[in-house]
């Protein structure tokens, strides 16, 4: 039986347009901008993605912390249900789920793209049941999602397809905690509960140290919630082996959450990230160039709301960025 938890804030569709808000882009009808000027503004975009972001330091004077709250309670007939409904080609591919799960929200505080104060929130996934895979020492999935327009997008929503997480959600679930590991996803920084008014869309940086966070977060509150006796978790130990995923935008935060989880000397045991725009500049010049994908109608928006010419938080020596690429804007509306 499914077990939902009240008041969780997140499972309604807020009324009015949530998405993020951005300018079109548009190019020129007949004026095609110059090679090097088009590769110049890939690397550009490239280089601002990794460092920058808008936002302001009106922020700096909260104080954030660490929390968690039950979302909703699963068995193991209830997920092979909810990924029927959610997805059925997910389902046929799927092993039947051994363990009930758990679903708890954590929320940590972290950091915009410009290093101002924020907070994110993230799902945790607890296996639970008589079977050996769904208890003892379990291993730790974390998860990067790809790319989400909605700001309410939250993973603790398995089962909720009336959220913009919903289906990926479920997914996980099934695949992963349902199976018998401990799993976290970050919802990122701009999403959900976050205070932040952007989301550091593809910024290697601060992605990366934000998932760090969320896996030290839920370790930190596994080990609390044990202490209380908290029947939810007495019942699986943190094994130690930890299992890097994502895919599109999560591929390129899992090889960047890799990367610094090595240079932090801590172990990872595997990683699989999947369909990742690893090549950021190949990737700006893939979408403002002319070759355009079907997802660039979502990624142009958060690339122009990440790049967006303001100019409070820039960094010295970053400012020559922002400068080719508002340059690159002022020279598009002369010609249009």
């Amino acid at each position: 039986m499914i077990k939902l938890k009240p008041a969780t804030g997140t499972s309604a569709k807020p009324a009015g347009n949530t998405r993020f808000s951005a300018s079109t882009i548009t190019r020129p009808p007949t004026i095609r901008p110059p090679t090097m000027s088009r590769c110049l503004l890939s690397v550009a975009i490239a280089s601002s993605l990794l460092l920058v972001g808008c936002g302001d330091d009106d922020n700096e004077r909260f104080t954030y912390s660490t929390s968690v709250k039950s979302v909703a309670t699963f068995d193991a007939d209830d997920i092979d249900d909810a990924l029927q409904d959610a997805s059925a080609i997910g389902k046929a591919v799927t092993p039947d789920a051994k363990c009930g799960v758990t679903v708890e929200k954590i929320s940590y505080p972290t950091k915009g793209s410009a290093g101002e104060a924020t907070n994110a929130t993230g799902a945790l996934m607890l296996p639970s049941g008589t079977d050996a895979d769904c208890q003892g020492d379990r291993p730790i999935l974390l998860h990067a999602h790809g790319t989400a327009t909605e700001r309410y997008y939250d993973f603790t929503q398995v089962g909720n397809l009336d959220n913009p997480a919903g289906v990926r959600a479920t997914l996980i679930a099934a695949n992963f905690a349902a199976q018998g590991y401990i799993v976290v996803v970050p919802n990122y920084a701009g999403y959900d509960d976050s205070d932040l008014d952007y989301h550091p869309y593809l910024n290697a940086k601060q992605q990366s140290e934000e998932m760090v966070t969320a896996l030290d977060t839920a370790r930190t509150i596994i080990k609390q919630q044990q202490a209380a006796n908290n029947a939810n978790y007495l019942n699986v130990k943190d094994s130690g082996k930890l299992f890097l995923t994502g895919y599109s935008q999560g591929g390129h935060v899992a090889m960047a959450t890799a990367q610094l989880l090595e240079q932090q000397n801590k172990p990872v045991t595997a990683i699989a990230p999947s369909s990742g725009p690893y090549a950021l500049a190949a990737f700006g010049d893939a979408i403002f160039s002319g070759n355009v994908n079907i997802g660039a109608t979502a990624f142009a928006p958060l690339l122009k709301k990440l790049t967006k010419c303001r100019g409070q938080n820039i960094p010295q020596s970053n400012r020559a960025v922002y400068q080719s690429i508002c340059r690159y804007e002022l020279a598009k509306h002369h010609e249009l």
